[in-house]
């Protein structure tokens, strides 16, 4: 026994030395803020931006933010491409010059990055991916930025992409296949997998090895209670649920220097099966339901284990919770981050998370990939890649929409890189991206890389001029830089702050309703109409005949012609009657009254009538007062009435605002 027990410390003596001889971190140290929106307001999602090849940069509509597209219908044959599927695994090298794809067939990938270009591969719109013999189950090192960890048979084995050679680590003395994936913990401390006969969900082993000193290892025995064949006493150690074997359903390293986070299936502890074990002590920490906060997705910080536990209410998907790993059901020390506000979502949405930021700053914040709930987006957050502070402010920086599906692969997977500057995703881009049915899904899936620095790529610009002007009279919308421009390029004029299908009056960028040729940059003049009511407008650049946004103008004012025209009183209720009252400015028996929301273009009227007062014209009445009753199922809102001409759309005068209520 003493011999067992020295053994045992001249063991551990020897592995912390090597931790301390290892190579140094190649990454820079990590943000603990970005400059990103902070917002909390919902973000509609816009129609995905149009792309170009790949190689080319887009900005976000919604943010702002930098997107290089990574692959495209030329990448391989034309095949789809995802990074990886899940947060936790590592997608970026050790200094963020290469990243991983992943292919249809669980076929693997590797690809060069450039941060200083923002470019991948050679930087042409065709970069060259690099095929892996082994598969896509493997990670980057964390140390040296040309080493991957990959599984083969019965031993971890690793590759170097710059001389070709593999070299095997090692593997279970019983001789088990390894399994699942290659998971690196810490800077390189441990590469481990799950081990054993079997598949997902029924593997009950994991063997661990030291790849600086490959005579290291582990080989944790799940259902037997052993870590090198020695039975352990650990009282939180996982067991089965009753009448059944409990089983590995995935394994992920993070960024601590000892802890492995491990999901099972029929195990004892009910919740998502969630456990972590610590390395260093062979000791578990199991995520239970002892309270409602188990849920979600997870991710293994610098000494801390996140899962998406939801918000502390129970009443909203948005939000995190932050665990002590070694006493992960110590609610005395749960941190609560990410945590919406009223109104609560209902559940109707889910994340992913990346924290491999945090090797060299416990402080990074969490990357935050959410996706699904397309019925989701009147609350903040909801289908954008964003990334939630640790440090007790709240503060959520929100990046870009990611234009995911429903289909698992098409779930915008994100992956954030060591030094937390860029985040790898995978997106069919709101379906726009071609059919292919290879990852399960109805429509072709390219990665992306987002840029979270804050740097901006070149814009196509809009420009009104002159900035204040009287209906009838004439303003230019001047615009540069259409990267890829259409003859069904269109400008639209706006009331400032209302949709994209609310255009008052538009041309091509023909300068007239006529197509014509494609126009990168030029300038066309719009009359303003005299149905125009005063206030703030705006012009804005859509693409090849759709609502795909290419830039938005600066505001401008305008000044309506000021015919009398009014609603009182200014506030009523569903049912009650508004008396409209106009003077000198009908000369029609079919001009007509029409309830409008303002901002709205002049065919979504709510109700109207006729002059007359009725439906029914009766007479020309140039001026007169017409009591227009409010219906009983109007929402409440804001409201205004418009004074159409002669059965049409022209509008001849606006009345002020009103509010039901």
């Amino acid at each position: 026994m003493r011999i067992s027990v020295r053994i045992g410390l001249l063991l551990f003596v020897f592995f912390v030395w090597t931790i301390s001889a290892a190579p140094s971190p190649q990454s820079a140290t990590s943000p603990s803020t970005y400059s990103a929106y902070t917002g909390t307001d919902p973000k509609p999602l816009p129609p995905p931006p149009a792309l170009g090849p790949a190689n080319t940069a887009i900005a976000d509509p919604t943010f702002g933010t930098r997107i290089l597209r990574v692959t495209d219908e030329n990448t391989k044959s034309g095949r789809s491409f995802i990074s990886i599927d899940a947060g936790f695994f590592r997608a970026w090298n050790a200094d963020s010059t290469a990243i991983k794809l992943t292919g249809p067939n669980g076929d693997g990938y590797w690809l060069e990055f450039d941060p200083s270009t923002f470019t991948v591969g050679d930087g042409s719109s065709q970069p060259a991916v690099h095929s892996l013999p082994f598969g896509a189950r493997w990670e980057w090192s964390t140390i040296d930025p040309h080493i991957i960890y990959y599984l083969t048979g019965n031993q971890i084995s690793q590759y170097n992409t710059l001389t070709g050679v593999s070299t095997n680590l090692g593997g279970p003395s019983t001789g088990d296949p390894v399994a699942y994936m290659a998971v690196v913990v810490g800077w390189d401390y441990w590469v481990c997998a799950a081990a054993g006969p079997g598949i997902q969900d029924t593997w009950t082993k994991i063997f661990c090895v030291n790849p600086t000193s490959p005579s290291i290892t582990k080989l944790i025995d799940i259902v037997n209670q052993t870590v090198n064949g020695v039975p352990q006493g650990d009282p939180n150690w996982p067991t089965s649920a009753p009448n059944q074997v409990l089983g590995i359903h995935g394994i992920s390293g993070g960024t601590g220097a000892s802890w492995l986070e491990v999901t099972f299936h029929r195990q004892s502890w009910g919740a998502n099966g969630g456990a972590v074990f610590n390395l260093s002590t062979n000791t578990w920490s199991l995520i239970t339901n002892a309270d409602v906060y188990w849920s979600g997705h997870v991710s293994m910080g610098n000494g801390k284990y996140a899962n998406s536990s939801g918000s502390i209410n129970g009443l909203d998907s948005r939000g995190m919770v932050l665990r002590n790993p070694d006493n992960a059901m110590n609610s005395a020390e749960y941190q609560f981050i990410g945590q919406p506000s009223s109104p609560w979502n209902g559940w109707c949405d889910s994340d992913h998370s990346s924290w491999l930021n945090s090797a060299t700053n416990p402080n990074a914040p969490i990357l935050i990939s959410r996706y699904g709930g397309s019925s989701c987006y009147q609350y903040a957050w909801t289908g954008e890649i964003d990334a939630a502070a640790v440090d007790g402010s709240n503060t959520v920086w929100r990046f870009a929409h990611s234009h995911n599906s429903g289909c698992y692969y098409a779930e915008g997977f994100a992956q954030i890189s060591n030094d937390g500057m860029w985040a790898l995703f995978s997106s069919p881009w709101g379906g726009t991206l071609g059919s292919d049915t290879a990852f399960g899904c109805s429509n072709r899936i390219d990665t992306f890389i987002v840029d979270l620095t804050g740097s901006s790529v070149a814009q196509t610009t809009l420009n009104a001029s002159p900035t204040s002007a009287s209906v009838g009279q004439t303003v230019t919308a001047t615009w540069a830089g259409i990267v890829s421009p259409s003859g069904s390029d269109w400008i639209g004029l706006y009331q400032a702050g209302s949709a994209d299908t609310q255009y008052l009056d538009w041309l091509y960028v023909s300068c007239s309703k006529t197509q014509g040729s494609p126009t990168a940059s030029g300038s066309c003049g719009f009359v303003l109409p005299n149905y125009l009511s005063s206030g703030t407008y705006q012009f804005r650049l859509f693409a090849n005949n759709g609502f795909t946004r290419i830039a938005t103008g600066n505001d401008f004012t305008v000044t309506s012609n000021g015919l009398p025209f009014s609603v009182s009183p200014t506030v009523t209720s569903p049912g009650e009657t508004v008396t409209v009252t106009w003077s000198g400015n009908s000369n029609s028996s079919t001009d007509w009254i029409g309830l409008y929301n303002p901002g709205s273009p002049p065919v979504a009227y709510l109700q109207w009538i006729y002059v007359s007062c009725s439906q029914t014209p009766n007479g020309v009445r140039n001026s007169g007062s017409c009591a227009f009753p409010i219906s009983d199922v109007q929402p409440n809102g804001t409201y205004e009435m418009r004074l159409m001409s002669n059965n049409g759309y022209s509008q001849i005068a606006v009345s002020n605002t009103f509010r039901v209520q």
